[in-house]
């Protein structure tokens, strides 16, 4: 039985929690790309998976982030096959900007961004596993998990709520210049060839010029589209611009260096990104991704940022499957049923399933007082 409704493209529930999953709905979700899903099992039924924001307005949002991509639609569509420069003076005229000014529904996006930081005022651990999603729903799903990410971010470095307003639009809107490129591009399996490459690096200068036709004074909203690629040691793209692996910012002397919030920004892509399948690779377990920002700290992510990140964050979320590789109850698996807020690293996890994958009576480890086991998330 399905627990967490399946949302398609628009927001809309493709499957409700409660639904029976038989073979036909199985392959269906398999066809769509989505790979995992959370089930009803009695053994856990006491085990609640938190969540940012309630199923409901994951699902407005999303639907809302569909619905500003639907209305540039058929204006981007027109620019489709033209090299970066000419989509980017095309989007800078008069006729354009008159033309998409008028379809976005900018009032949606602000009253959704609203409704996303009254759920998360009170959020300050990611606990949850990453949303589900396919490959239909990815970049909508995507840009509400990394918002509402960013949101709890900023909450923790006592931003205000109206920044808190501007970085959670930037990040809805941070992939906006992927409209204009081919969906060949976009979902290709293999690796990218160098015309490609360059086109898809192009999508933070094409959405900065379509926000500024849009929206020209919402200057720090579109300067999260345009920098969420930049580096700290500016080798990012497109302008290599450098950070300072800090968040406090001297008063003057900051041009050139990349915007607090873009850097926030990027720090929640990456996160949902590399915790998400995609057509040319598969997710990677929570406690592999952490280890992966870890590394890119200094050198792309600021470094501050995600020394205060990963204290926001546990390495084996609550619904996770895990296995245990060290200690007595060595092979045996299960889930993780809560958080130790004082280790987050080191959870309470329910054993289920022995070592030759027989079911057990179910009992909870703390790992916290146990040192000596060592687990690993299963995908």
């Amino acid at each position: 039985m399905l627990a967490k409704p399946i949302l398609n493209e628009r927001g809309g529930i493709l499957l409700t929690a409660g639904t029976e999953l038989t073979d036909r709905y199985v392959r269906h979700l398999l066809d769509r790309g989505t790979h995992a899903i959370a089930i009803e099992d009695a053994d856990t039924d006491d085990i609640d998976i938190p969540d940012i924001i309630s199923d409901s307005l994951r699902a407005t949002a999303t639907n809302t982030v569909f619905r500003v991509y639907e209305a540039i639609g058929s204006a981007a569509a027109q620019l489709k096959g033209l090299n970066a420069p000419e989509i980017a003076s095309r989007v800078r005229s008069n006729e354009f900007r008159q033309q998409a000014g008028h379809m976005v529904p900018t009032a949606a996006v602000v009253a959704v961004v609203d409704d996303i930081i009254n759920e998360v005022m009170d959020v300050d651990l990611l606990t949850g596993m990453a949303a589900i999603k396919s490959y239909d729903n990815y970049t909508f799903a995507h840009s509400v998990e990394m918002a509402t990410a960013a949101l709890v971010i900023g909450r923790r470095l006592h931003l205000d709520r109206g920044s808190l307003k501007r970085l959670a639009r930037g990040c809805l809107l941070h992939d906006i210049g992927k409209i204009f490129i081919d969906d060949a591009v976009l979902n290709k399996q293999g690796k990218l060839d160098d015309e490609e490459m360059v086109l898809m690096r192009s999508h933070p200068t094409l959405g900065f010029e379509l926000l500024q036709a849009v929206q020209p004074n919402d200057v720090i909203i579109n300067h999260v589209a345009l920098q969420h690629h930049e580096r700290q040691d500016g080798k990012g793209y497109p302008r290599g611009l450098v950070g300072n692996n800090r968040v406090e910012r001297p008063p003057f002397g900051n041009e050139g260096r990349i915007l607090l919030m873009a850097e926030v920004a990027a720090i929640a892509d990456v996160y949902d990104a590399l915790a998400t399948d995609r057509p040319y690779r598969p997710a990677l377990a929570p406690e592999v991704v952490l280890d992966t920002m870890r590394r890119m700290a200094t050198t792309s992510l600021n470094q501050e940022l995600m020394t205060l990140f990963t204290s926001l964050v546990p390495s084996y979320p609550i619904g996770m499957t895990i296995r245990v590789t060290a200690g007595r109850w060595i092979d045996h698996t299960g889930v993780v049923a809560r958080i130790n807020r004082s280790a987050i690293e080191r959870p309470i996890v329910r054993i289920l399933r022995d070592a030759a994958d027989e079911k057990v009576g179910p009992f909870d480890l703390d790992l916290h007082h146990d040192r000596s086991i060592q687990i690993a998330s299963i995908l």
